[in-house]
């Protein structure tokens, strides 16, 4: 059975040398409203056909998808979810500019 993890939980599930304990303390049951489904080709059914492009949505989702949300978090974080610097504080001198002064 595939592993869903909540946001929360990414880092500590990529962290090296878990131990069993902390990951079995990790597995919750993912919230329903937060999963989504569609159809695919019913090509799938036969062993003959092998080819990624019948894992492709036919159809709509049955819920609306929430682009907009995640769109607007990663121009905020970034892929990574680091906070993204402001323009203006790129500009600014770093420890290292300073120190050259000096």
């Amino acid at each position: 059975m595939p592993v869903i993890l909540t946001e929360y939980y990414y880092k500590t599930w990529l962290k090296p040398g878990l131990n069993l304990g902390t990951i079995t303390g990790l597995l919750e049951q993912y919230p329903a409203s937060e999963m989504n489904a569609y159809n695919i080709s019913s090509e799938i059914k036969s062993i003959e056909n092998n080819y990624k492009e019948l894992l492709n949505p036919i159809g709509d989702r049955l819920k609306p998808e929430r682009n907009i949300i995640a769109t607007k978090r990663i121009n905020e974080y970034g892929y990574y979810g680091h906070k993204k610097k402001k323009t203006e504080d790129l500009n600014k001198p770093t420890l290292g500019d300073k120190a050259k002064k000096d």
